[in-house]
């Protein structure tokens, strides 16, 4: 059996919950770029991108976007840094 479902508005997603947050657990885990790696200009660059991702959705998406989705992009569109 197909673990996805289509739901009402059709968009795909899995219909097992614990399976969800299992995933949602190790994405808060997993970081996907490792700093260390970025030259500055790469950093500008993601930077960039991210302002660009965030001001985009929240222009076209707002109004279905809140709660903890819209936490959670606004947490990983900020802008990054060396330490």
């Amino acid at each position: 059996m197909d673990p996805h479902t289509n739901n009402r508005d059709g968009i795909w997603s899995q219909s097992n919950e614990s399976a969800d947050e299992s995933q949602n657990e190790k994405m808060r885990e997993t970081k996907l770029v490792d700093l260390s790696l970025l030259s500055i200009e790469e950093m500008e660059w993601l930077n960039s991108y991210h302002s660009q991702v965030w001001e985009k959705l929240i222009s076209q998406v707002s109004p279905l976007l809140e709660g903890s989705a819209r936490q959670w992009l606004w947490k990983n569109t900020r802008p990054i840094a060396k330490q």
